[in-house]
């Protein structure tokens, strides 16, 4: 019997530090296990996909980026969402 309630649509993507420095690692926690990768405001992939997991602090290092706008790709179950954050 499960007494717990069903996941929302849209998934819950944090992201944090946000703004982030150029060196710094990002912490992203996610509400369901998918993959994510990262995408500058022109669509182009930035990074290879990773692996998130469901309710766990995942620690990335970002890749050399200039400072800008850029979003986190986010897919499960076929279906995407993106997360902004800015570099400094």
């Amino acid at each position: 019997h499960d007494e717990g309630k069903s996941l929302p649509e849209t998934p819950e993507v944090h992201i944090y530090p946000n703004p982030a420095m150029r060196n710094d690692v990002l912490n992203i926690r996610v509400d369901r296990q998918g993959t994510a990768e990262i995408i500058s405001v022109l669509g182009q992939q930035l990074s290879k996909p990773f692996v998130l997991s469901a309710n766990e602090v995942h620690r990335y290092t970002l890749p050399p980026l200039a400072a800008g706008l850029y979003f986190l790709k986010f897919t499960s179950n076929g279906k995407s969402h993106a997360q902004r954050f800015v570099i400094r």
